[in-house]
């Protein structure tokens, strides 16, 4: 009950989840009683969530899905959960995307010899202009793989694919040069964005050279791109993966959960469920104790500070 309080002090919106406090304690309880967290823990992750901008009742749909990120991916909750509220936001996506997000990074990170953290790290750099190019969340993440494969991990693969983006959707004199020299043109989705794929496969068909990459992209581009442009059968065969990736988060928690630690944890879990669940009709009873045993000792703290007044001024006389 404490925790879930908290949700609704740090959210500053105690309407929406006071009304809802009840419902999500029990769904707190409930995830306490079946995955590694507890229901504390569980609650604490809402918690993050609502502090995030989440309301109650997108909280109660979406904090299965963290703690099955965190799980799959051996993240604490607010890693998890801070991660993967950045990727959404990034992306343009809502809520009810929130599966897919967490789907897409869990195929790409064992798909690739990048991680989930890392390419959550990465997301951070590229989310955004990506989406305002049009280009899918599975479609960068693969790429990101792509190039981590070939040893640009982390914040480099996120920062190369934003450079390269931003270069195509404005390119300059010398990028316009180097295109007619390899007679290729930038292509472009039905809603004039550009299609970043398409493009770097006809760049690499082309045979793009390291200087015509240097001309489009820069110094710090030019491995990326030429990565890319020369691994569009890697790049395609990830991407189609991560497009069907639905449910690959929960089955990577269900293995975690299955080993030696996570069973341990589990354990723990549903213990304090069980000890939540007998102490749940006491509280009552024990906040009246508690209540009282408070005053009790609110009392004698006034009597001893006033017997030592007196006993002050008896001294000095």
């Amino acid at each position: 009950d404490y925790a879930a309080v908290r949700m609704a002090a740090y959210t500053g919106d105690l309407k929406d989840w006071g009304s809802n406090l009840d419902i999500m304690s029990k769904k707190a309880k409930e995830l306490g009683s079946t995955t590694l967290f507890t229901a504390t823990q569980a609650a604490d992750g809402m918690r993050l969530l609502g502090m995030a901008g989440l309301s109650a009742k997108e909280v109660i749909s979406a904090i299965p899905t963290v703690l099955n990120m965190a799980t799959a991916a051996s993240m604490d909750l607010a890693q998890a959960s801070d991660m993967t509220i950045q990727v959404l936001k990034g992306m343009g996506l809502q809520i009810s995307d929130m599966a897919r997000v967490t789907d897409v990074l869990s195929y790409v990170a064992n798909a690739s010899i990048s991680e989930v953290a890392s390419l959550g790290e990465a997301m951070k750099y590229v989310a955004s202009v990506a989406s305002a190019a049009g280009v899918s969340i599975e479609e960068t993440a693969a790429a990101m793989g792509v190039l981590s494969n070939a040893g640009r991990g982390a914040t480099m693969a996120g920062t190369d694919i934003r450079r390269i983006i931003l270069a195509l959707e404005a390119p300059t004199k010398k990028a316009t040069d180097a295109l007619k020299q390899m007679g290729v043109q930038i292509s472009h989705n039905a809603d004039g964005t550009v299609n970043f794929m398409k493009t770097m496969e006809s760049l690499g068909k082309a045979n793009m050279t390291s200087a015509q990459a240097f001309a489009m992209f820069g110094k710090e581009g030019t491995s990326a791109a030429l990565i890319l442009a020369r691994s569009i059968p890697a790049w395609k065969e990830m991407t189609i993966g991560a497009q069907n990736s639905a449910g690959a988060t929960a089955e990577l928690s269900k293995i975690m959960a299955g080993t030696a630690v996570g069973s341990f944890k589990m354990m723990k879990s549903a213990a304090e469920s069980l000890l939540t669940s007998i102490g749940t009709p006491l509280l009552s009873v024990l906040q009246l104790l508690v209540a009282g045993f408070t005053g009790v000792m609110r009392a004698v703290t006034e009597l001893a500070e006033t017997t030592t007044t007196i006993c002050s001024g008896v001294a000095s006389c």
